[in-house]
């Protein structure tokens, strides 16, 4: 007997239509950023956070990559990778020689594409045009300021398989905004890791900018006092 076949409205979609249809409805890479750079002084702007727990005391994802970049300026590989002159993103150079030579220092990998997940699991977005591109940022993620990834979190990502596409015309130009100082270059290591924070009062800590009492700022405030408390 002659093999059935279905109507045509039930024949299944050939893959590559099935891709170019999906890719028509890709979401777009948000880069949304609020310049926390003004935030007022205070030591627990320029200090990591910590993790306890079982009798140790840990650094964060980010605080690890800020103590990198921060070694990096003292020991000379900044050829490998670095800030960029703004204080607001950072670039790996050579990407081989940063695997061999400098991410099992810091973390428990081998891999670049591992260390590029953790980048995405805390909100990192990456630059693909213009003088950063291939830079990695994050709002909360500034120089000299290692306190404020309090408020990096590890995030959920969610999606239909299809990774977003990039959005060039929204990527912030970080060349339009203040100079980040040097930050921690030049100073001991040990001033990097010290004791965990002791606990105070949050209404001494100091307040932000009265410019910036937006609500973003104002939830990142909040956060940083809870942490010190």
């Amino acid at each position: 007997p002659a093999p059935h076949v279905p109507p045509h409205g039930d024949l299944p979609e050939a893959p590559g239509k099935a891709r170019r249809k999906r890719s028509k409805h890709r979401q777009l890479v948000q880069h949304d950023y609020t310049d926390l750079s003004t935030l007022t002084g205070g030591a627990h702007l320029l200090l990591p956070r910590y993790r306890t727990g079982r009798g140790h005391v840990s650094l964060q994802f980010p605080d690890k990559v800020h103590l990198m970049l921060d070694e990096a300026d003292q020991q000379g590989f900044t050829d490998v990778l670095a800030w960029q002159p703004h204080g607001r993103a950072f670039i790996i150079h050579k990407p081989y020689e940063f695997v061999e030579q400098i991410l099992q220092r810091y973390f428990k990998q081998s891999k670049l594409t591992s260390f590029q997940r953790q980048l995405n699991i805390y909100g990192f977005r990456r630059i693909t045009k213009g003088p950063d591109s291939g830079a990695y940022y994050h709002e909360c993620f500034l120089r000299g300021m290692p306190g404020l990834s309090v408020k990096m979190t590890r995030v959920k990502i969610k999606g239909n398989g299809c990774r977003a596409a990039h959005n060039p015309s929204e990527e912030p130009n970080f060349y339009t905004m203040p100079l980040l100082p040097q930050g921690t270059a030049g100073r001991p290591s040990s001033l990097l890791i010290p004791n965990p924070p002791m606990k105070g009062n949050p209404s001494t800590l100091p307040l932000l900018n009265s410019a910036l009492q937006t609500d973003e700022a104002a939830s990142i405030q909040t956060s940083l006092q809870t942490a010190a408390v």
